[in-house]
């Protein structure tokens, strides 16, 4: 879940993780996989993986940083 303050990272109803959208200084994508990295480097990368919704996670993501 992406909001105007961060991106969640959800399972089922609970949050995993917060990342704070100002933390993020880039996004990977692979061209192999449904994966896809967070670039934060107050703490360290994050990797994660979204078969149906990667394409417009990664889009959000850009849009925001530009």
């Amino acid at each position: 879940m992406i909001t105007d303050k961060a991106f969640y990272n959800m399972k089922k109803t609970s949050i995993k993780r917060r990342i704070v959208l100002s933390c993020i200084v880039g996004v990977t994508t692979s061209v192999e996989s449904t994966e896809f990295v967070l670039h934060v480097p107050s703490e360290y990368d994050y990797r994660y993986s979204s078969t149906l919704h990667r394409e417009s996670v990664v889009k959000t993501l850009k849009s925001l940083n530009s």
